[in-house]
């Protein structure tokens, strides 16, 4: 482990989880990656995962610094875009998971490793049959992308301190840390 920290190749482990995960999601969806933050963020689920395994430490632990807060008025954003600046490192497509696994416990009383194999494997696999992946996700989590975009709400923000970003973050203390 000391000789994969000091060459830098936990880094490219984790990619490899990462892309990886992506294959197991095209197996089981035959290339529909709709919408890109369930996508992405369930990958960087997988490596994040791996991290804390394998090093005993991942970005979980720095509650996905930064969560740019934009993300709370737009969700639908993250249904599809290409190298978006304000979806750092996938941290707000994963913080959206992990709010879905949260709200998937609470609304439905499902275990958290139920939450997490419901999102990541039953709604991949069920976007193999129902290519519309908004009806996908009615069907799979029962509610509407929409309705689970309005408990987003419920997290806090606050202005950034930090000098190279202008904006509001997510505040990743108190009821965000609960995701992590």
């Amino acid at each position: 482990r000391d000789l994969v920290r000091s060459r830098g190749l936990g880094d490219v482990y984790k990619r490899q989880v990462h892309e990886y995960w992506h294959v197991f999601q095209l197996g089981l969806t035959r290339d529909n990656a709709d919408p890109v933050w369930l996508w992405e963020g369930g990958a960087k689920i997988a490596e994040e995962l791996y991290l804390q395994q394998e090093y005993g430490q991942s970005e979980f632990d720095n509650g996905l610094f930064p969560l740019v807060a934009t993300g709370l008025s737009q969700p639908a954003d993250f249904e599809e875009y290409v190298d978006a600046d304000w979806d750092i490192n996938y941290n707000f497509s994963t913080f959206m998971v992990l709010a879905l696994a949260r709200e998937l416990q609470e609304a439905q009383g499902l275990s958290e490793a139920r939450a997490f194999e419901v999102i990541l494997k039953d709604f991949q696999a069920a976007k193999l049959t129902e290519p519309d992946w908004k009806i996908a996700f009615a069907e799979t989590f029962s509610m509407s992308p929409e309705e689970f975009y309005a408990t987003l709400d419920q997290y806090p923000t606050v202005a950034s301190d930090q000098d190279w970003f202008e904006g509001c973050l997510l505040y990743t203390s108190d009821a965000a840390d609960d995701l992590l």
